[in-house]
């Protein structure tokens, strides 16, 4: 059976919460479901009443691989809420996903981060958060260019010792970049000497 593998090749109406893809015969998108084989939908065209199976390009997987993609890449890349996902993919392509199987494509199609260029330029920074009520402090060191967190340290004070596990840290990670920006805090010159 040959897989149909790309979305234009797919009628983006709602039937029962899914894509639904053209027929196979005649390309024409009315098609009614017609039963399961092997646990696969079956679909009937109206048009000229072909009989079909669906399934996706990914084994065990309801939807094609590029609208998971697609979706995954919209959370990864460019930081969009998994609900906004959802509404958007029902809004686009008429298929009914909630935010949690965005989450858990997003956890099994993970997108490795592209490697930290050795010339980079980091950004260094603190600041207090609360947690549960207690404040705290968030150190992060970040990639200036790619906007990539390198690492990040929590402490319950702002001393040089926290200074110096952040810098040791992201040192550990990485090559040391050729330049370090922070904003002025002693600690930092003491730390980025001593990592």
């Amino acid at each position: 059976m040959q897989l149909q593998l790309f979305l234009n090749s797919y009628s983006y109406k709602k039937l029962l919460g899914t894509l639904v893809p053209n027929c196979k015969k005649c390309g024409g998108d009315r098609l009614r479901k017609d039963g399961w084989y092997k646990s696969y939908q079956q679909y009937k065209c109206k048009t000229c009443g072909y009989r079909f199976s669906y399934s996706s390009d990914l084994p065990k997987r309801r939807f094609n691989s590029r609208l998971i993609n697609f979706a995954v890449d919209l959370y990864v890349r460019i930081g969009v809420s998994l609900r906004i996902i959802a509404r958007k993919i029902k809004q686009f392509f008429g298929a009914k996903v909630s935010h949690e199987t965005i989450r858990q494509w997003v956890k099994d199609f993970k997108i490795h981060s592209p490697e930290i260029n050795p010339n980079s330029v980091w950004c260094v920074d603190e600041t207090a958060i609360k947690i549960k009520k207690k404040w705290y402090w968030l150190w992060i060191v970040m990639d200036y260019q790619t906007r990539q967190i390198i690492t990040w340290h929590l402490s319950k004070n702002r001393t040089i010792t926290d200074a110096k596990i952040v810098m040791k840290k992201a040192k550990n990670k990485t090559v040391k970049p050729s330049v370090i920006y922070t904003d002025g805090l002693w600690d930092y010159i003491k730390a980025i000497k001593w990592a």
